[in-house]
């Protein structure tokens, strides 16, 4: 095994080449081309390291022969069903499918981190945001992390592979002036006499409590507790499945209940006033 830097052919620009044998002289060879040395040191020692742990256990050595990115994919998936959010589950799915699509019979050996710099390029080239894309790579070195994990292949050949740097826009919140103005014109939209008056509980409720949209769709009168001047959350929503289930921390939890909420809910839900908890 051996560290080379070796010259570009089509670019003219350097890089550093690792080359190994998987099991020995005589064994298939594998070769790994790194932009930074350093890169190229860091998977080197990963790949002793596992080959060490597979000479101390020679029940446990496999190679990269005849293993697919569809196949592993499609394990990982089998074990996303059980842990993923639907939602989740519905990105990962999508992204797996485009994947095997755009790379017919892409062996995994062959996912290096230069083929992944290559692929984000690509989609960047596309129009692709560096968010989108980052997301995309991230099932992938997923997949082969769950299978190396597995001893279904000798190690993860993605390793040294970087993401992009995401510049995106720090996020902006409005200051108690803003929320007074908007539910000020919000209260004109949408008068205490009209059927659409939800609506602007909504916004109410959204502004006052910070609760996400799914666990606002999944309240219920019951669910506002007047004498603790609190929301209890227990449930929320899933647009993808359209189906109630637990919230994202699987607890419920209390959120604080101003005296104008629970106004605004009690003149919206009728006979709401015996079905708040006391």
């Amino acid at each position: 095994m051996s560290i080379q830097k070796v010259k570009n052919k089509g670019s003219g620009d350097f890089k550093w080449e690792v080359r190994v044998y998987e099991n020995g002289r005589g064994s298939k060879r594998t070769c790994r081309r790194f932009d930074k040395k350093v890169e190229a040191e860091e998977w080197l020692l990963e790949f002793e390291k596992k080959k060490s742990d597979f000479a101390r256990n020679p029940f446990l050595a496999v190679s990269f022969e005849n293993r697919y990115f569809k196949d592993e994919a499609d394990y990982w998936l089998i074990d996303a069903e059980t842990r993923f959010s639907p939602g989740h589950l519905v990105k990962s799915k999508a992204t797996v499918k485009e994947f095997t699509t755009q790379f017919k019979n892409l062996a995994v050996d062959h996912i290096t981190p230069e083929f992944l710099t290559r692929y984000q390029q690509g989609e960047l080239k596309k129009g692709a945001k560096p968010a989108t894309v980052n997301r995309k790579t991230e099932v992938v070195t997923a997949i082969l992390n769950h299978s190396a994990k597995h001893r279904r292949i000798p190690f993860n050949p993605t390793l040294g592979f970087r993401k992009l740097k995401n510049n995106s826009k720090e996020m902006e919140f409005w200051d108690q002036d803003e929320a007074s103005a908007f539910l000020k014109m919000a209260n004109d939209w949408y008068p205490i006499d009209k059927p659409n008056r939800w609506i602007y509980a909504v916004y109410l409720l959204a502004l006052n409590t910070g609760l996400r949209a799914g666990e606002i769709w999944a309240l219920r009168p019951s669910d506002f507790a007047e004498a603790q001047h609190s929301i209890i959350i227990k449930r929320q929503f899933n647009r993808v499945s359209r189906e109630f289930g637990p919230t994202k921390g699987r607890k419920p939890r209390a959120v604080p209940c101003n005296a104008a909420l629970l106004d605004e809910i009690k003149q919206l839900v009728p006979g709401s006033a015996n079905k708040l908890m006391n």
